[in-house]
């Protein structure tokens, strides 16, 4: 930093991978330009709930196939602990969504959680985490125990 706050040098942004930026530049060319439905031959939009197979019933517990999900989810509202650094580092959070498989958390703060920890439930039980997907304050989370 030179005087008066100004940095001397500029930020330089990580780039992206060329994979990375053909899966972006795909994802903003489907949200900017969305493609209209096909026909089938009913006249209703092809894949539509009159024509797709019916999802299973959620008391079955036969995970939605829509969701990519390998087991049924619960909607919780559990208080637990993000634990880490060889149980030096706890963090407060809420588990929104539970199953035997993984789970949605949130966290009361931004943390920078690392890819692996243990997650200590109110009553006691811990189980060793991964995280799969990141948000500002929510993790999704897959249990590998």
């Amino acid at each position: 930093m030179s005087e008066y706050g100004k940095r001397s040098a500029p930020v330089v942004a990580k780039t992206l991978s060329p994979e990375a930026l053909a899966r972006w530049r795909s994802r903003a060319r489907n949200i900017l330009n969305p493609t209209p439905p096909a026909m089938d031959e009913a006249g209703s939009p092809a894949g539509s709930p009159a024509t797709a197979p019916q999802s299973a019933d959620p008391s079955d517990g036969v995970a939605d196939a829509a969701q990519r999900r390998h087991a049924l989810r619960q909607r919780t509202l559990i208080g637990a602990q993000v634990v880490f650094n060889d149980l030096m580092s706890t963090y407060n959070c809420t588990v929104r969504d539970l199953s035997d498989t993984g789970a949605r958390i949130k966290l009361n703060a931004p943390v920078q959680v690392p890819p692996a920890f243990m997650l200590r439930f109110s009553d006691g039980r811990v189980r060793q985490c991964k995280v799969r997907r990141r948000n500002a304050l929510e993790l999704g989370i897959e249990f590998l125990d």
